[in-house]
């Protein structure tokens, strides 16, 4: 299985006749430069997540060579491309594929960063012990703080007071 974008290369190839690109996770646009290769004579880009409009050249090549691509708009498709404006520029297709990489990446990262130091804790004695006496040590710190504080607080408002 196929993914990313159909590469600009494939043109490259003048004597290509036959091109199955189907049933892939193929993102982007089709390269117009597809279009250029004269002895072409079947292409199968059907099944994939591919955006934008059929290059001109192709458009002989009929439906059933670029169906379930639901991005895809002109040529032989019921989806006419001025009406559906800026909603199949190729970039916001790109764009939704690499923000669900992130989201992916961020919780995977997560995950592991979340197991490896809780994980660690839970099989090593030593750390375990030490971890819980310094959120000890913390947690009364913050509270001989606080107690200092409030009381140089009761022990400032007597002094205004009985200034008065």
């Amino acid at each position: 299985s196929f993914n990313g974008s159909i590469p600009d290369g494939l043109a490259g190839l003048p004597k290509l006749t036959f091109l199955n690109l189907s049933h892939n996770q193929l993102i982007g646009i089709i390269p117009p430069l597809l279009g250029t290769l004269s002895p072409l004579h079947y292409i199968d880009l059907s099944h994939n997540h591919l955006s934008g409009p059929i290059p001109s050249q192709l458009v002989n090549f009929g439906m059933e060579a670029f169906v379930w691509n639901l991005d895809l708009c002109g040529g032989p498709l019921p989806s006419d491309c001025q009406q559906r404006g800026e909603d199949s520029h190729p970039s916001r297709r790109m764009d939704k594929g690499f923000y669900v990489g992130l989201y992916v990446s961020i919780a995977l990262g997560f995950y592991v960063g979340f197991c490896s130091f809780f994980g660690t804790l839970a099989l090593k004695d030593s750390w375990r012990h030490r971890y819980f006496q310094f959120l000890d040590d913390v947690i009364n710190w913050i509270y001989v703080t606080i107690a200092i504080q409030v009381t140089k607080f009761q022990r400032n408002s007597q002094t205004v007071r009985s200034e008065e």
